[in-house]
């Protein structure tokens, strides 16, 4: 049975868990970001979370002191609503 509703009105809503990965690689000689997303939208969601200071500060409550002498990744998620990514949240974080 369908719904009366034409599927084109409905708002897409996708949720993507997890949508991206960010990392802190740390080597001898230097360190760096390393962003990485599932589609468009789960590398937006990386992308944005860099520059976003408030974002930072949530992960800055999250991992020790020293965490720029480790390895650090990162695991994001966001919703895509008609293919615009929402704002990225932290799921999960591993330092090593």
């Amino acid at each position: 049975m369908r719904s009366e509703m034409d599927d084109n009105s409905r708002p897409e809503l996708i949720r993507i868990t997890p949508s991206s990965r960010v990392w802190w690689i740390r080597t001898p000689i230097n360190s760096w970001w390393w962003p990485r997303g599932i589609a468009r939208g789960g590398t937006v969601a990386a992308g944005e979370f860099l520059v976003d200071a408030h974002r930072m500060e949530d992960l800055l409550k999250q991992v020790p002191p020293n965490w720029k002498q480790k390895n650090l990744e990162i695991v994001l998620e966001t919703q895509v609503i008609q293919g615009r990514s929402g704002p990225p949240r932290i799921a999960a974080v591993h330092v090593w």
